[in-house]
Order: structure tokens, then sequence, then C-alpha cells
């Protein structure tokens, strides 16, 4: 953050012009016990020590989509057996009985030691 920033940042001045006067003459300019080009430098040293880089800054490298999910995204062309390997089947998703005292929430089912639906 720069000084003008940082002098309207404290919300010490109301317009612009003062704003430049603080920035002109920070060195000579007292704030409560200290000056505040003292003030600005102690916030840069804090910033420094605590701010850690930005991910935005960061490059953004492309991830490769794996080959079983390549398969999954892929269209619906025929839901029959077949020999061309562009065609997928129909996939259903894997459901299976679990019990809940296993899982840790009895709370789902009244009953104790009761079966319910999970996805796998």
């Amino acid at each position: 953050m720069a000084l003008p920033v940082f002098i309207r940042n404290m919300h010490i001045t109301r317009s612009k012009d003062e704003t430049q006067e603080f920035t002109d003459n920070a060195d000579i300019i007292r704030y409560g016990s200290k000056f505040i080009e003292q003030w600005y430098q102690i916030y840069r040293t804090e910033t420094q020590k605590y701010n850690v880089p930005k991910r935005q800054l960061l490059p953004k490298r492309p991830q490769p989509i794996p080959k079983q999910e390549i398969e999954e995204q892929r269209i619906l062309t025929n839901p029959y057996r077949t020999k061309s390997r562009q065609a997928s089947q129909n996939l259903i998703q894997d459901y299976q009985l679990k019990l809940l005292k296993r899982l840790q929430r009895p709370y789902f089912s009244p009953k104790s030691g009761s079966y319910e639906i999970d996805l796998a």
C-alpha cells in the first residue's frame, strides 16, 4: 500500500489536498506519539512479516484430467453393448447398505441397529 492510501485509510484527513499535504510532510507531522512516516514504516514491516504471497499472483498450472474422469464425462451415445470405443455404457452409481453404528451416525434413525442407504 502506498503512503497516500495509508494516510487515507487512517481517516485523519477529509480532502485530497490535505492527504497530499500529509504525504509531502509525513516525516514532520506527528500523529499520536510518532510521525506518520514512522507509522507507515511499522505498517510495512508488519505486512512483510505476516503476509504470504497471494494465490492469484501465482501462475496456474493446468492439471491433467485422469482417464477415468474423461470416460465418466463422455456423452452417452449408445446404452447397449457395442464394439465401438466411443460409445459408453450407462454407469449406475454404487449404492450400499451400511450399518449406522459403524458410521457413528445413529441420529439418522430412531431405531437402534437400523440400516440406511448411503452413497458408496
